[in-house]
């Protein structure tokens, strides 16, 4: 099996794997762990009437994910909405 060379800079790295690919050195590898830290999460209470809480799950059900996680793609859309648009606000 050949050995990885050591690289001096990422671009060569970079043009190196662009030229080769991995499965020709996987003698090579060795195996490694990284750990990441997952983000904190706090829970947001939010009253809404029986018949709104039905029409989530009945249209979460739909698209096979819960309704909470529903409710959570819905508000980081709007939060990346509501964030683009006021770059564009405030670049005029």
């Amino acid at each position: 099996m050949r050995k990885i060379p050591k690289f001096k800079t990422e671009e060569s790295e970079a043009k190196f794997w662009d030229e080769h690919s991995f499965v020709d050195f996987a003698g090579g590898l060795e195996e490694t762990r990284a750990d990441f830290p997952k983000p904190k999460k706090h829970a947001v209470p939010v009253l809404l009437e029986e018949g709104r809480i039905q029409a989530l799950k009945q249209l979460a059900s739909s698209v096979g994910i819960g309704y909470g996680t529903l409710v959570r793609v819905w508000i980081i859309e709007r939060l990346k909405y509501e964030a683009a648009h006021l770059k564009q606000k405030t670049a005029v």
